[in-house]
């Protein structure tokens, strides 16, 4: 557990009311301040778990990113930058892990929950970034997941065995409040799926996560739009540029929505980096399936 006194906690049953409390309030015109207070004063504190990635496992991994219908006028689609977090005066309202004028890097490591988080329309013109780990240090992960995943999402596993870790160690620290303390770890969880825009409060915890003293390299929560069948992560912006390097980029449009989802028509080259040059080559098979595969 991290900011907060377990002492300042009430009965049970009156602390799940206030969890009641919390989760149907109005946050309209709050200040981030605000919000950050009205929290801690109905939970009092912020139960976090997070893991480690060591840099040889965190690297195993590819990370994609969408961007949908860039502007040329506007932006250099030959710039890797161009794909990665964009800057923070773009960042004009609240995201799921992101408060107004905080940049934050929203990737998965499924290309189908990025593309869908896009929600893109028919004639949607986009670009799949896909990300490699360069990390020399272990990655420390925020873990907002419930410890009920769908079978079918591959965190499943690593879900529940943080869960269960999380639980057998709360005793020692929370002793009569652990049930206190598991209601709302429980509770978070299922903020990060139920939030509407404007995201109130699963933003103000994206950022403390994120910006504050309690710092991670990127948290990871269930997609929404796929049912919590798959995951988003966000990543501070200092850690894409220490632990994350472009690889390649494929263009995609959107030339049917059908009732299983879009269906795309790609580009038939792919964008690399050469030295500092965007050079295009021949779209591979792999890189042909990797659309095939999106439901």
């Amino acid at each position: 557990m991290e900011y907060g006194n377990l002492n300042d906690l009430p009965d049970i049953n009156s602390f799940r009311a206030d969890l009641k409390k919390l989760d149907k309030f109005n946050f309209q015109g709050k200040s981030h301040e605000q919000i950050y207070n009205i929290y801690y004063d109905y939970a009092r504190l912020l139960p976090t778990q997070f893991g480690r990635f060591s840099p040889e496992k965190f690297n195993q991994h590819k990370y994609y990113r969408v961007r949908l219908n860039v502007d040329r006028k506007k932006e250099d689609i030959t710039l890797a930058q161009t794909y990665s977090y964009p800057p923070a005066t773009f960042c004009y309202e609240n995201g799921r892990a992101n408060i107004v004028g905080k940049s934050v890097f929203y990737c998965s490591n499924d290309p189908n929950a990025s593309i869908l988080e896009c929600k893109p329309k028919l004639g949607d013109e986009g670009f799949l970034s896909v990300w490699k780990g360069i990390a020399k240090r272990p990655i420390k992960i925020g873990n907002l997941l419930p410890s009920n995943l769908p079978p079918e999402n591959v965190w499943n596993i690593m879900a529940g065995d943080a869960y269960k870790d999380f639980k057998s160690r709360i005793p020692k620290r929370a002793e009569d409040k652990s049930e206190h303390v598991l209601e709302l770890y429980e509770f978070i969880a299922k903020k990060f799926t139920t939030e509407v825009k404007p995201y109130y409060l699963t933003s103000m915890l994206s950022w403390e996560l994120l910006y504050g003293q309690l710092w991670r390299d990127l948290i990871i929560y269930p997609s929404v739009l796929w049912d919590s069948k798959l995951c988003n992560m966000a990543f501070h912006p200092n850690s894409v540029n220490e632990n994350l390097r472009f690889e390649k980029l494929i263009k995609f449009k959107v030339v049917r929505m059908g009732p299983e989802g879009p269906e795309f028509q790609l580009g038939q080259k792919v964008g690399v980096i050469n030295n500092t040059k965007m050079e295009w080559r021949k779209r591979s098979d792999e890189e042909t399936n990797l659309f095939k595969k999106l439901k």
